[in-house]
């Protein structure tokens, strides 16, 4: 099978974005998430690149989504390279993009990406040896579906997971999708998170999913099959230049993939070890990182890191331990 991978990445340290992100920010910021965690700069890019050219040599080609920065160290004549500028994906009056929803809901429109492909944040890295069938099983995702009742932590987050199960609910019946695929819903790999779907069992509609931060193995056609479901949605989406709560996700991809049943079901932390607070959790992250514990690595910003420069230093310190050999991508 043919896979390729898709990372999202931008430098906030450059002068230019920075001119150019408080030039068209509004004047009220009610409403979007601009906090600092969603752009700063960790300096971990040359690690994901090592960790997939070491652990993930199968991987056809690799689409490195940017506004048109480059790291100085990038080797783009890289044959397994391709750079997607915002401009090839988004249209002109979409442009400039502040954020990743509008990218990640055009992905499909990457020329030449193929009909599977696996899409990255840039805060999530190989760390050990991956095979293709950790993403896909036969022709379909390798997913968890999960569902859970609402969820009221995160007000942004929430309202935008509840604009797109909107969507999806107005597509798909809750009992009809699981009674036709019961073992998709209801199969014991998924081990105590069964759980949360008894909890939503009472739920007539999908109220929410768990949604792991790992590596998304996604289906092109399934990008562009809900586009013709919901073109003005996701067009509006596509010209939000900052995160919005009226935004809806590349979760409604996700959504999309299980409600449909296009996914195999699997446990999806056999391979992938997330570190929501990775200061609070750095003896544990820094264990599996070094003993090679789990496959990927999801190392998560968060505003309660303290002296962030100094944290982002010691989680560059760390993976230069594991992933020592510059890869073909550095010049």
């Amino acid at each position: 099978m043919t896979i390729d991978f898709v990372i999202t990445w931008v430098d906030n340290e450059d002068p230019e974005w920075q001119a150019a992100f408080q030039r068209w920010l509004p004047a009220t910021t009610e409403g979007l998430d601009v906090s600092e965690p969603r752009y700063r700069n960790w300096h971990m890019l040359r690690y994901w690149f090592r960790g997939v050219e070491l652990y993930a040599p199968w991987v056809r080609k690799i689409h490195f989504i940017t506004n048109g920065q480059l790291p100085k160290w990038l080797n783009t004549s890289n044959p397994k390279l391709h750079v997607v500028k915002h401009s090839d994906i988004l249209p002109a009056d979409a442009l400039p993009c502040f954020s990743s929803h509008p990218l990640e809901l055009n992905i499909h429109r990457i020329e030449g990406l193929a009909e599977h492909f696996v899409y990255f944040n840039d805060d999530t890295f190989l760390t050990a040896h991956i095979t293709p069938d950790s993403f896909f099983h036969g022709d379909k995702p390798v997913d968890m579906a999960i569902t859970k009742p609402k969820d009221n932590a995160n007000v942004q987050i929430n309202d935008i997971i509840k604009n797109d199960l909107r969507l999806l609910n107005s597509r798909y019946k809750k009992w009809q999708v699981m009674l036709r695929n019961p073992r998709q819903w209801f199969n014991p790999c998924y081990k105590g998170f069964l759980k949360l779907t008894f909890q939503s069992l009472t739920d007539k509609v999908f109220e929410g999913f768990l949604d792991p931060h790992v590596p998304q193995p996604y289906k092109r056609s399934v990008l562009e099959e809900v586009w013709k479901q919901f073109p003005k949605e996701l067009d509006e989406t596509t010209h939000s230049r900052f995160r919005s709560n009226e935004d809806i996700s590349q979760w409604m991809f996700r959504y999309w993939q299980l409600a449909s049943g296009e996914f195999h079901p699997e446990y999806v932390y056999h391979h992938h070890a997330v570190f929501f607070s990775p200061q609070e959790q750095w003896d544990e992250m820094a264990d599996t990182v070094k003993l090679q514990k789990a496959k990927t690595v999801t190392v998560n910003d968060t505003e309660r890191i303290t002296d962030f420069k100094a944290f982002a230093k010691k989680t560059q310190d760390l993976f230069a331990e594991r992933l020592t050999q510059p890869s073909s991508f550095e010049k």
